[in-house]
Protein backbone atom coordinates (compact mmCIF):
# COMPACT_ATOMS: atom_id res chain seq x y z
CA UNK A 1 0.00 0.00 0.00
CA UNK A 2 2.99 2.57 0.62
CA UNK A 3 4.01 2.04 -2.88
CA UNK A 4 0.40 2.70 -4.01
CA UNK A 5 -0.03 5.52 -1.80
CA UNK A 6 3.83 6.66 -2.98
CA UNK A 7 2.57 6.53 -6.75
CA UNK A 8 -0.75 7.86 -5.59
CA UNK A 9 1.08 11.20 -3.92
CA UNK A 10 3.69 11.46 -6.74
CA UNK A 11 0.56 11.93 -9.57
CA UNK A 12 -1.27 14.74 -6.82
CA UNK A 13 1.87 16.52 -7.38
CA UNK A 14 3.20 15.82 -11.13
CA UNK A 15 -1.49 17.15 -11.66
CA UNK A 16 -0.96 20.04 -9.29
CA UNK A 17 2.19 21.00 -11.35
CA UNK A 18 0.99 20.50 -14.56
CA UNK A 19 -2.50 22.77 -14.00
CA UNK A 20 0.08 25.49 -12.33
CA UNK A 21 1.84 25.82 -15.39
CA UNK A 22 -1.47 25.85 -17.31
CA UNK A 23 -2.82 28.06 -15.59
CA UNK A 24 0.61 30.39 -15.82
CA UNK A 25 0.19 29.67 -19.23
CA UNK A 26 -3.55 30.47 -19.55
CA UNK A 27 -2.59 34.17 -17.83
CA UNK A 28 0.24 34.67 -20.32
CA UNK A 29 -2.29 34.22 -23.07
CA UNK A 30 -4.73 36.76 -21.75
CA UNK A 31 -2.48 39.11 -21.42
CA UNK A 32 -1.05 38.61 -24.79
CA UNK A 33 -5.09 38.73 -25.61
CA UNK A 34 -5.53 42.21 -23.88
CA UNK A 35 -2.29 43.59 -25.42
CA UNK A 36 -3.79 42.66 -28.73
CA UNK A 37 -7.10 43.90 -28.42
CA UNK A 38 -5.01 47.44 -26.95
CA UNK A 39 -2.88 47.67 -30.43
CA UNK A 40 -5.40 47.07 -32.50
CA UNK A 41 -7.84 49.91 -30.81
CA UNK A 42 -4.59 52.39 -31.20
CA UNK A 43 -4.39 50.91 -35.04
CA UNK A 44 -8.28 51.16 -35.55
CA UNK A 45 -7.87 55.46 -34.05
CA UNK A 46 -4.57 56.11 -36.02
CA UNK A 47 -6.76 55.01 -39.16
CA UNK A 48 -9.55 57.07 -38.07
CA UNK A 49 -7.20 60.02 -37.54
CA UNK A 50 -5.24 58.97 -40.90
CA UNK A 51 -8.89 59.71 -42.62
CA UNK A 52 -9.78 62.74 -40.67
CA UNK A 53 -6.34 64.27 -41.66
CA UNK A 54 -6.72 63.03 -45.71
CA UNK A 55 -10.55 64.81 -45.46
CA UNK A 56 -8.98 67.67 -44.00
CA UNK A 57 -6.37 68.29 -47.00
CA UNK A 58 -9.00 67.68 -49.58
CA UNK A 59 -11.20 70.66 -48.45
CA UNK A 60 -7.93 72.82 -47.93
CA UNK A 61 -6.91 72.14 -51.20
CA UNK A 62 -10.15 72.81 -52.76
CA UNK A 63 -10.12 76.28 -50.67
CA UNK A 64 -6.73 76.49 -52.35
CA UNK A 65 -8.00 75.64 -56.18
CA UNK A 66 -10.53 78.49 -55.39
CA UNK A 67 -8.29 81.13 -54.14
CA UNK A 68 -6.25 80.64 -56.83
CA UNK A 69 -9.42 81.28 -59.42
CA UNK A 70 -10.15 84.07 -57.91
CA UNK A 71 -6.74 85.93 -57.45
CA UNK A 72 -6.63 84.79 -61.01
CA UNK A 73 -9.67 86.54 -61.69
CA UNK A 74 -8.64 89.76 -59.85
CA UNK A 75 -5.35 90.20 -61.33
CA UNK A 76 -7.19 89.96 -64.63
CA UNK A 77 -4.18 87.23 -66.05
CA UNK A 78 -6.31 86.71 -69.39
CA UNK A 79 -4.82 84.13 -72.48
CA UNK A 80 -3.82 85.69 -75.78
CA UNK A 81 -5.61 84.27 -78.85
CA UNK A 82 -2.45 82.11 -79.42
CA UNK A 83 -2.85 80.16 -76.05
CA UNK A 84 -6.11 80.28 -76.12
CA UNK A 85 -6.23 78.29 -79.73
CA UNK A 86 -3.91 75.27 -77.73
CA UNK A 87 -6.52 75.69 -74.49
CA UNK A 88 -9.44 75.25 -77.57
CA UNK A 89 -7.23 72.09 -78.32
CA UNK A 90 -6.64 70.75 -75.10
CA UNK A 91 -9.95 70.90 -74.14
CA UNK A 92 -11.13 69.73 -76.85
CA UNK A 93 -9.22 65.82 -76.26
CA UNK A 94 -10.00 63.53 -73.81
CA UNK A 95 -7.01 62.28 -73.69
CA UNK A 96 -3.54 63.45 -72.99
CA UNK A 97 -1.89 64.96 -76.00
CA UNK A 98 2.27 65.35 -76.93
CA UNK A 99 3.13 68.86 -77.91
CA UNK A 100 2.98 67.33 -81.56
CA UNK A 101 -0.28 66.24 -81.14
CA UNK A 102 -1.18 69.75 -80.18
CA UNK A 103 0.71 71.46 -83.10
CA UNK A 104 -1.04 69.23 -85.63
CA UNK A 105 -4.68 70.23 -84.45
CA UNK A 106 -3.84 73.83 -84.11
CA UNK A 107 -1.46 74.10 -87.16
CA UNK A 108 1.63 75.47 -85.63
CA UNK A 109 4.80 74.56 -84.52
CA UNK A 110 5.75 72.18 -81.64
CA UNK A 111 7.99 75.09 -80.24
CA UNK A 112 5.57 77.16 -80.42
CA UNK A 113 2.98 75.14 -78.30
CA UNK A 114 6.16 74.25 -75.55
CA UNK A 115 6.65 78.28 -75.41
CA UNK A 116 2.56 79.13 -74.68
CA UNK A 117 1.99 75.64 -72.58
CA UNK A 118 4.82 77.27 -70.35
CA UNK A 119 3.30 80.68 -70.46
CA UNK A 120 -0.49 79.33 -69.87
CA UNK A 121 0.90 77.60 -66.47
CA UNK A 122 2.41 80.70 -65.77
CA UNK A 123 -0.52 82.09 -65.62
CA UNK A 124 -2.70 79.60 -63.73
CA UNK A 125 -4.44 77.74 -66.39
CA UNK A 126 -4.97 73.69 -64.55
CA UNK A 127 -3.19 71.44 -66.77
CA UNK A 128 -1.53 68.39 -65.76
CA UNK A 129 1.40 66.54 -66.89
CA UNK A 130 2.33 63.11 -67.76
CA UNK A 131 5.88 62.34 -68.36
CA UNK A 132 5.94 58.74 -70.70
CA UNK A 133 8.94 57.60 -72.07
CA UNK A 134 10.80 61.23 -71.83
CA UNK A 135 8.01 62.53 -73.79
CA UNK A 136 5.38 65.27 -72.16
CA UNK A 137 1.20 64.74 -72.29
CA UNK A 138 -0.51 67.45 -71.77
CA UNK A 139 -4.41 67.76 -70.83
CA UNK A 140 -6.75 69.81 -68.71
CA UNK A 141 -6.76 69.35 -64.31
CA UNK A 142 -10.19 67.85 -64.32
CA UNK A 143 -13.69 69.12 -65.21
CA UNK A 144 -14.47 71.07 -62.83
CA UNK A 145 -11.45 72.72 -63.32
CA UNK A 146 -12.40 73.27 -67.05
CA UNK A 147 -15.48 74.56 -65.77
CA UNK A 148 -14.01 77.02 -63.71
CA UNK A 149 -11.27 78.00 -66.45
CA UNK A 150 -15.01 78.46 -68.73
CA UNK A 151 -16.14 80.89 -65.97
CA UNK A 152 -12.48 82.53 -65.96
CA UNK A 153 -12.97 82.74 -70.09
CA UNK A 154 -16.46 83.97 -69.99
CA UNK A 155 -15.07 86.98 -67.46
CA UNK A 156 -12.29 87.73 -69.96
CA UNK A 157 -14.59 87.73 -72.89
CA UNK A 158 -17.13 90.21 -70.87
CA UNK A 159 -14.10 92.65 -70.60
CA UNK A 160 -13.29 92.40 -74.16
Amino acid sequence: MSLLGLKSNSLVEVEGRVRKSFSAVREEMEDHLVAINENTDELKSHSDSMNELDRKIEVIGERIESLHLTLMQAMGSSLNENEKKILHVLDSSLTFLSCRDVAVSASVSELFVKAHLFSMICKGVPLKEKVIDDQSYFALESEKKKLELCTVKNHQLAEF
